[in-house]
């Protein structure tokens, strides 16, 4: 979450490689090839501490000979450091997060990206028992209500701004196990309560993403002026059962056209 650069301070330098078809560098007297940092830095702290590791505290660090260049590279009290080639450096981010501090592009372009997609599957489990997770008395599902949201977040008429880091996530709300099968995989999880989704998917959408005049868009607002009353409609109870029951549940609450009755019922 924080500010990746000042993190990594002057090792930012070291981030880019030697490619494979690159000269090697041999003007230091050491022979840096593929796969190590392109430029060293002079950091008399890690080279002392690396050196110091050693119980003679030798002014040359000899590797070991399994190490692929034990043989090429000696560390000793003047050698700017590097990053070798075995080492790998792994993060993550995400981007939904309103805390992260944006990453510029001279810090992104040395590293490989790969997305991760915002899907849950319909097909194996527990992403299958995820989807078909009831949202108690509703006769809703929360995979195809999750896909009927992401939708209307998606629609360039409601001007929701990265509307991409706002689309729910598969497990953007979860439950506890109900079911495994034989060999121990999820294939059933308990109903999500009426106040766990309330409080926690309604809220957001409400706070968080439809905010002001994109609203009226997907919560009926000539009804509802407020969050807690929305709340408070949902949760409402009449004896021992809900006051809204069944999919009226979500007609009452959510703009929703007749076709898209049809799909989000029974899901």
């Amino acid at each position: 979450r924080g500010n990746a650069a000042a993190i990594f301070g002057e090792a930012f330098q070291l981030l880019d490689r030697i490619k494979p078809g690159d000269a090697v560098d041999n003007s230091t007297g050491n022979e840096y090839g593929e796969g190590w940092s392109s430029y060293g830095i002079d950091n008399i702290d890690v080279n002392g501490y690396i050196r110091q590791i050693d119980t003679n505290n030798p002014e040359t660090v000899e590797y070991d000979e399994s190490v692929s260049y034990s043989e090429k590279i000696k560390l000793e009290n003047y050698t700017s450091i590097r990053l070798p080639p075995n080492l790998s450096i792994y993060a993550t981010m995400n981007t939904s997060d309103q805390n992260v501090i944006a990453t510029d592009n001279a810090f992104q372009r040395r590293f490989k990206s790969r997305m991760i997609r915002n899907k849950l599957s319909n097909e194996v489990f527990p992403g299958k028992a995820q989807y078909n997770i009831q949202i108690d008395g509703t006769e809703v599902c929360w995979g195809k209500f999750r896909d009927w949201v992401n939708e209307k977040i998606l629609l360039p008429e409601n001007g929701i701004s990265k509307a991409d880091d706002k689309c729910l996530g598969g497990w953007f709300i979860s439950t506890s196990v109900k079911e495994k099968d034989a060999n121990g995989a999820v294939v059933k999880f308990e109903d999500i309560s009426r106040e766990d989704f309330a409080e926690k998917v309604i809220k957001y959408l409400w706070d968080d993403v439809f905010k002001r005049n994109a609203a009226n868009n997907i919560f009926n607002k000539d009804k509802f002026k407020s969050l807690s009353d929305l709340i408070d409609a949902f949760e409402e109870m009449d004896g021992e059962s809900y006051k809204l029951k069944g999919f009226d549940a979500f007609d009452t609450i959510f703009k929703i056209s007749e076709n898209e009755k049809n799909v989000l019922r029974n899901g």
